[in-house]
């Protein structure tokens, strides 16, 4: 689902985004800032790495839309709008086990945890979580996954020329997008990345799960399992949303992104349903979030 740059501000129950990274250049913050205002949902939860910690430890970087984004948000939670925090691996330095509600300015409560779960209204858990700890690069050899994120940069660099040059109507970043989920798909393989998430899922009593890090947006839905991938705002700018509905659709800030591949690994796995989502993609009952 493509969301139009002027949408006007929505009502919505549950928006969900990951891998935001504010401080790293390559960021698309003011995108996302821009997508935060289409919205105004009643939860937020924020996937791991909406800093990154690892851009601005070796060069600090705070552009005023960093500051633009967070007084956006908590601008919502001033307004009711609840916020969640799962870190993720590169700003794995707000994991804590003593850290659970951060009181911030006016009285905002940010939820901070490694996890949550999300209970649908039909009965359904879905775990919320970042998902680095099933990357075994990540969890056996860090160096190398900090190795590869600087040398990934200058293909970074190339990409958002040649689209400029070109004057596409896409991320900047896509064709790096296209060069990461391979990557992510043979990390993914070698990692056992979905089937660990799955075990680890169900161990928690949950029949699904939703999850950032790869940063390839992914929505696989069956009567066993949903795995969900919210994507990221570098590469692809996707965020997940519920609506009131009840209906959950992975959405695209981007017109030409192609989201439609979605659509038929969505099809191929969709739940019998008397009502098709936006997509083609299994709409989920709503429910009401609770902490794991």
């Amino acid at each position: 689902m493509f969301i139009d740059r002027n949408t006007y501000e929505r009502n919505v129950r549950t928006v969900i985004v990951s891998d935001v990274h504010l401080g790293c250049r390559f960021a698309q913050a003011e995108n996302f800032l821009a997508y935060l205002q289409t919205v105004r949902p009643e939860h937020l939860y924020i996937l791991g790495d909406f800093f990154d910690g690892w851009a601005l430890t070796s060069r600090w970087r705070w552009e005023p839309v960093y500051s633009q984004i967070i007084d956006r948000i908590f601008d919502l939670a001033a307004t009711g709008t609840e916020l969640y925090y799962t870190p993720g691996n590169h700003d794995a330095f707000l994991r804590c086990p003593q850290v659970g509600q951060f009181l911030s300015r006016s009285g905002v409560v940010v939820n901070i945890r490694d996890e949550f779960v999300f209970e649908t209204q039909d009965g359904r858990r879905l775990l919320l979580l970042h998902g680095d700890q099933f990357d075994v690069i990540e969890s056996q050899y860090q160096w190398l996954s900090v190795l590869l994120t600087y040398a990934y940069e200058p293909l970074l660099s190339a990409n958002w020329l040649v689209n400029r040059f070109t004057g596409r109507d896409c991320s900047p970043y896509r064709g790096c997008a296209i060069v990461k989920d391979k990557v992510k798909t043979a990390v993914r393989f070698f990692s056992h990345f979905e089937e660990q998430l799955q075990e680890y899922a169900r161990q928690r009593n949950c029949d699904g799960a939703i999850c950032g890090h790869i940063h390839t947006p992914t929505y696989n839905t069956s009567a066993e399992f949903t795995y969900i991938n919210a994507g990221d705002w570098v590469e692809n700018c996707t965020g997940l949303v519920e609506f009131h509905t009840g209906e959950l659709v992975l959405e695209s800030f981007y017109a030409s992104h192609p989201l439609e591949r979605l659509e038929a690994a969505s099809a191929r796995n969709r739940l019998p349903l008397a009502m098709p989502a936006p997509l083609g993609l299994a709409p989920l009952a709503k429910g009401a979030p609770r902490a794991a």
